[in-house]
């Protein structure tokens, strides 16, 4: 994770500083579907197309509750820059 909004805060209890270096499978409550987003994340990659998925969101205290992700290529000179990650719940 690159960049992390302040209003991380309110959403999942982290701070920018918490989340920003590390990768967001650290927020995924449930281990078995990492695999599942990899995939897709390789999917928006590869297409260069932006998909929606839900799973369970890891909050820095309390009970893990659903999120759904939109992830969005960033596209520069026709090379994949980075993958916009935007969570709601």
């Amino acid at each position: 994770i690159i960049y992390c909004s302040p209003v991380s805060v309110k959403f999942g209890g982290y701070s920018p500083e918490d989340v920003q270096g590390r990768h967001f499978s650290s927020y995924m409550a449930e281990k078995s579907e990492i695999k599942q987003a990899q995939d897709i994340i390789d999917k928006i990659a590869n297409l260069k197309d932006g998909i929606d998925f839900s799973f369970a969101y890891k909050p820095k205290t309390g009970m893990p509750f659903r999120v759904e992700l939109s992830a969005k290529p960033l596209i520069v000179d026709g090379a994949l820059k980075s993958i916009q990650l935007i969570l709601r719940k």
